[in-house]
């Protein structure tokens, strides 16, 4: 009742402010409260049918990424992967390092992807712009486009692994970044 609506307040306010503040680059820890935000809202509505697990390496807390990267991911499980799942829905956010790379991996346990539709998907990401607007595609394209704009390199942006009806993963690939260079640059 009121305490649900007071936490669905508090959360879509946190996550505003967020969403129209300037700062195009954020923490790992920022970037997780805003997809924390997101989820305690989320809860209200699948509660009973879906449960959250975050596995984050506190090592990358400190660590530098372009921010509302992670929400889309989320949001795109919940609308596509879980949509039809009456229970014992699942989604598991992983982050951590591997080498001189950030990795994320947001994966849910619903309704999967066809192969084809997939493959069509991986094309329409390797288009710089977007003219197929399947739903499935839009954040996700968005969000590689960022970071490909961003990072002006293949290396980094999404992948996405599915098995119809077991599971879906989106791996997010992303430079470390310390945020070092900037304090130098800075100092001078």
């Amino acid at each position: 009742g009121d305490a649900n609506m007071q936490t669905m307040a508090v959360s879509l306010a946190k996550m505003i402010r967020v969403a129209v503040s300037g700062d195009a680059i954020v923490t790992v820890g920022e970037e997780l409260e805003h997809a924390e935000s997101y989820l305690r809202i989320q809860n209200i509505r699948f509660a009973k049918r879906v449960k959250v697990t975050m596995q984050i390496d506190r090592e990358i807390l400190p660590y530098r990424m372009p921010k509302l990267i992670l929400q889309p991911l989320i949001e795109n499980c919940y609308s596509h992967g879980l949509e039809q799942k009456e229970e014992n829905g699942e989604i598991l956010v992983r982050g951590y390092c591997l080498g001189q790379k950030l990795i994320f991996e947001v994966s849910d346990n619903g309704a999967g992807i066809a192969p084809e539709k997939l493959e069509q998907i991986r094309e329409n990401m390797k288009r710089q712009f977007q003219t197929e607007h399947s739903r499935q595609g839009i954040g996700l394209n968005n969000v590689n486009q960022r970071i490909r704009l961003r990072y002006q390199s293949a290396e980094y942006g999404l992948r996405i692994e599915s098995e119809p009806d077991v599971r879906t993963t989106v791996y997010v690939t992303l430079p470390l970044d310390t945020g070092e260079a900037e304090k130098m640059s800075g100092a001078e």
